[in-house]
Parts: structure tokens; sequence; C-alpha cells
């Protein structure tokens, strides 16, 4: 099993990045690999959330 980590800026986040970092979550989980972030709130939160 693939594991990816996702780290980036906590707290809030523009739209742009958000959509980013949900595109990436989404795309880690297609491809049925683990998503492993800090757990915290911005980007690791809009990775992990979505996906």
């Amino acid at each position: 099993m693939i594991r990816i980590g996702v780290i980036g800026q906590s707290g809030e986040i523009p739209g742009e990045l958000q959509q980013l970092a949900h595109d990436i979550g989404r795309e880690i989980a297609n491809r049925g690999a683990i998503l492993l972030t800090g757990g915290t709130n911005g980007v690791m939160e809009c990775a992990s959330k979505r996906s």
C-alpha cells in the first residue's frame, strides 16, 4: 500500500488553494493510496475531508 503525506498552510486559505488540496486528496483516494496529514485545518483538512 502506498502512503502519501500532504502538509501545508493551516488556518484560513484562499478558495483556489482549498480546491487544489481537495483535488489532490481525491486523486490520492482514487488511486487507492493512504493519505497522511498532520490533521490540522487549512490545506491538510481540505485534502482529508473531501477525499
